[in-house]
């Protein structure tokens, strides 16, 4: 079974359809011009289609089944994805979410192996709820309670889905700065509880955790973080960019392999998970 076959992930059905209709158009040997003219698309349009940019129309999609003959099974497939892709999630209703972090956030449950970098604050996906709250205060001081209390949810909803569940197999590579161990967020109280939850995760087979020491000096992270999602066969990997100037995602053969080089060069400063645990009880100690 394929990531896109045992998941719900709308984006990710979204595209796989597209995935699907490229590797089609290309085996049944169309070029992109041949399919504009027997079809009467735009370029815009088939663009749109072959990189899931939105959902596909039923009829556009019945019309490239037929142009590529492809068989009734997967013509069945394809139409049930499509019809999927356009069905809501949890994260579609969060007030205020962009659309980048809505994809990031479904393709996030979806993922065969994630690997995560940051530098300041502990990664979302491992914050405890007092940690989230503490932050989203900081970060939004003037917004409504309810409102912060549906990120911090919404936050660990996440969590429980992608590394609290034993139903999620997903391969985890977590790494940090040290900067985000010792800063104390919200209190003790809650650093202690949230440096607890950290070394914690050594129980877990498929979660690494890795920290980069001070005394690393200079490294290859030091400008940016990021989150590498992999999918497997089903679609192509992407990266998440995070920043105030906003989210986006890379999916290029060449960003892919610039963004696993760097993670590559960053594990490679940063302390093993049993050297990660040693720190992190050193500083829980220290509290």
């Amino acid at each position: 079974m394929t990531d896109a076959e045992s998941s719900s992930s709308p984006t990710l059905r979204r595209l796989a359809v597209a995935a699907a209709l490229r590797r089609h158009r290309r085996s049944s040997g169309f070029t992109t011009a041949e399919v504009l003219d027997r079809l009467d698309f735009s370029a815009s349009k088939l663009s749109r289609i072959e990189t899931g940019t939105r959902p596909i129309q039923l009829k556009d999609l019945e019309q490239l089944c037929t142009l590529y003959r492809i068989d009734d099974d997967e013509r069945a497939e394809l139409v049930r994805w499509a019809a999927e892709s356009r069905q809501s999630s949890t994260y579609r209703h969060v007030a205020g979410s962009s659309v980048p972090w809505v994809e990031f956030a479904e393709l996030e449950q979806a993922a065969r192996r994630i690997d995560d970098y940051k530098t300041s604050t502990i990664t979302a996906l491992l914050q405890t709820a007092d940690y989230t709250r503490a932050l989203v205060r900081t970060f939004r001081p003037n917004a409504p309670g309810d409102w912060i209390e549906e990120q911090v949810h919404i936050r660990q909803m996440r969590r429980e889905q992608v590394v609290d569940s034993e139903a999620s197999g997903a391969e985890l590579t977590f790494v940090v700065d040290e900067a985000s161990l010792r800063r104390v967020v919200g209190g003790t109280n809650t650093m202690r509880t949230q440096l607890a939850y950290l070394a914690a995760l050594s129980e877990q087979d498929r979660v690494r955790f890795h920290a980069i020491p001070f005394n690393s000096g200079a490294h290859p992270g030091m400008d940016s973080l990021f989150t590498i999602l992999s999918f497997g066969d089903a679609v192509r990997d992407r990266v998440y960019v995070d920043s105030l100037a906003g989210s986006t995602f890379f999916s290029s053969v060449a960003d892919l392999e610039r963004f696993r080089d760097s993670f590559t060069r960053i594990l490679n400063v940063a302390l093993d998970p049993a050297g990660t645990i040693d720190l992190i009880r050193d500083i829980h100690r220290s509290l």
